[in-house]
């Protein structure tokens, strides 16, 4: 497996708000669940990973957590896409010998475990024929994997031909590639809570498709590369069955589903 940096997602938005205050806490990377908060549950998972060289923290400072584990805080602000082409630009590229590939995790992703990490990782490397070689590794998670798992859940589900799925919070990426095209992840960024909207940006024709349930995934992957990225290894999007790396806890009803997920498989976590 090649070497790659992990960056947890670790700073505040508006929309937090709700879950900060019934939880008391500045930021939902402080939230418990069972004996620790979600950041220090993760950054023990990447820490078994043998093939992360560095955590960084984006969007965190060091008087915020006081900890003892090997992490990079940066101090960096934005939106998802800045904070992660921030720290590649600030902290990982001026590493000697750094990598050009990251792992980026969402801090209110509490249910990750090491093997799920490596599933992902050997996942995008066989997807992209042998070598990660790709810009970016987006995981989906299908509607009835997701609901095996949390059968209570309350999601937004993506719908193309023959599939029906989540997006996970665990991705891997070239930070350095994806500045190239700044403008076209900031408007779809803009636009994450609505596929019809990411369609737009992307081409309209896409949008008809898709009304006339005629666009497949595939499809789809196939003009975002070739159109967009100029490239046939560019974006892909691995099928993974593990449902916990979708499990993102945006509202109080996901943390009551994820600490009902964690009461139940206790001894996975402790």
């Amino acid at each position: 497996m090649i070497k790659m940096n992990a960056i947890i997602l670790a700073g505040y938005s508006d929309k937090d708000d709700l879950l900060c205050e019934l939880e008391n806490v500045p930021k939902k990377a402080f939230i418990k669940l069972g004996s620790k908060i979600f950041i220090e549950r993760q950054v023990e998972e990447f820490l078994k990973c043998d093939f992360i060289e560095k955590i960084y923290l984006a969007g965190m400072s060091k008087e915020e957590w006081d900890t003892d584990y090997p992490v990079v805080f940066a101090e960096v602000e934005g939106t998802i896409f800045d904070k992660a082409a921030n720290v590649f630009r600030n902290y990982i590229s001026k590493e000697e010998g750094y990598s050009e590939f990251s792992l980026v995790l969402s801090s209110d992703v509490p249910l990750i475990k090491s093997d799920m990490v490596q599933r992902f990782a050997e996942k995008c490397r066989e997807e992209s024929g042998g070598e990660i070689d790709g810009i970016f590794y987006y995981p989906i998670v299908k509607k009835e994997t997701m609901l095996e798992k949390f059968p209570d859940v309350q999601r937004s589900w993506l719908k193309f031909v023959g599939i029906e799925f989540c997006g996970g919070d665990l991705l891997l990426v070239q930070p350095g590639k994806l500045l190239e095209h700044k403008k076209l992840i900031d408007d779809l960024g803009s636009q994450r809570k609505s596929t019809i909207g990411q369609l737009i940006v992307l081409d309209p024709i896409l949008v008809l498709r898709y009304l006339f349930k005629r666009l497949s995934l595939e499809r789809l992957l196939k003009f975002f590369n070739k159109k967009i990225l100029k490239t046939e290894k560019g974006i892909f999007a691995p099928l993974m069955f593990d449902a916990e790396i979708a499990m993102d806890v945006d509202k109080p009803e996901h943390l009551e589903d994820a600490r009902k997920y964690y009461e139940a498989n206790r001894n996975l976590y402790e």
